[in-house]
């Protein structure tokens, strides 16, 4: 069972506030793959998580393969019904590797 969470996203010279889960121990977030947090997010590559107001470093690998993006959209909606709209957008998920 994944716990859904709001943190804040700090990468480059931007802050965002975005949803996550954390499942089998890792953090993740799911965004529209065309948003210009998915481009800061590869440029960058290295991220602060502010979750509860503690800072964490972190490393963000963004997802494309749909099949994980899937699954991890289930988790999302499991936690959280109709958080997303599936026909909306192309979704990305973002992984977060803490340091």
């Amino acid at each position: 069972m994944a716990n859904l969470n709001v943190m804040i996203l700090d990468y480059g010279k931007n802050q965002r506030k975005v949803n996550y889960i954390i499942k089998d121990g890792k953090y993740y977030a799911i965004t529209s793959g065309q948003s210009n947090k998915v481009a800061s997010i590869k440029e960058y590559n290295e991220v602060t998580l502010l979750v509860d107001n503690n800072p964490i470093a972190a490393k963000a690998q963004v997802i494309t393969d749909q099949n994980e993006v899937k699954a991890l959209f289930e988790a999302f909606n499991e936690v959280n019904n109709n958080h997303f709209n599936e026909f909306k957008d192309i979704f990305v998920a973002v992984e977060f590797s803490v340091q």
